[in-house]
């Protein structure tokens, strides 16, 4: 606890805002260009290859900017998007580059089941039977479908909905 003559002193500082993003200027995404691609190798414990790339945004800045999941055909003037969020063990990198945006369009080399909104993979299209697995196997089931809870796949060609799934 401080103490009365201390307080008077020194009164108490607030912290500043530092930005966890500093070169977007309060922007949530950037474009920019790759001037460089490479392959990193992380902090201590761990050991890998990180692709990174080096971009120049809109904004003249130069920054580093992880590209994430599995394979890419980034080169260099590879126009990019680029949003926040520090990869953990990569030192002096705080951007990712958003997949499925400019020339960073390529697919992934696996098939991707959860988190795919982060690598610019789309839902894939529910069939009239859905596939569940069940152990080893995979059990075919039909929808139980109503009019007013689901959207017609055929028709208008939409999704749907995860939560309005129903197996008989």
């Amino acid at each position: 606890m401080v103490t009365y003559y201390q307080y008077i002193r020194h009164n108490r500082i607030t912290k500043k805002f530092r930005s966890p993003t500093p070169k977007f200027h309060g922007c949530p995404y950037k474009y920019g260009t790759c001037v460089k691609v490479g392959i990193v190798k992380p902090k201590k414990p761990n050991s890998a290859q990180r692709k990174i790339a080096k971009v120049r945004l809109t904004n003249d800045r130069l920054l580093l900017a992880y590209i994430p999941g599995f394979g890419h055909k980034l080169q260099k003037n590879s126009e990019v998007m680029v949003r926040g969020g520090r990869v953990p063990d990569l030192p002096g990198c705080r951007y990712h580059i958003l997949r499925g945006k400019k020339d960073l369009k390529t697919p992934e080399e696996i098939t991707r089941v959860h988190r795919r909104s982060k690598y610019g993979i789309k839902r894939p299209l529910v069939s009239q039977e859905a596939t569940r697995r069940v152990g080893n196997r995979t059990k075919k089931r039909n929808f139980l479908k109503k009019s007013s809870e689901y959207f017609l796949e055929d028709v208008h060609d939409r999704w749907i909905p995860r939560f309005k799934r129903f197996f008989l």
